[in-house]
């Protein structure tokens, strides 16, 4: 089982690189006979990022980069 994330880049300037799972990829993956699981992550570098409304914001936006 692999854990992917479906939104997002790492790195800044010429070592920036997108870090989302793409099509090509979940093929690979379920070809080599692997499963997948989606993270989701926006923000939360500090606590007061975790509200309800937040909470909200983020499910349905997870939602639909899982689309």
């Amino acid at each position: 089982m692999i854990g992917r994330y479906l939104t997002g880049a790492v790195g800044t300037g010429d070592n920036r690189r997108n870090k989302y799972l793409t099509v090509e990829e979940i093929n690979n993956i379920v070809n080599a006979g692997r499963s997948i699981f989606p993270l989701y992550e926006d923000g939360g570098y500090e606590t007061a990022y975790f509200t309800e409304v937040q909470g909200l914001q983020d499910g349905y936006k997870a939602g639909e980069a899982a689309n």
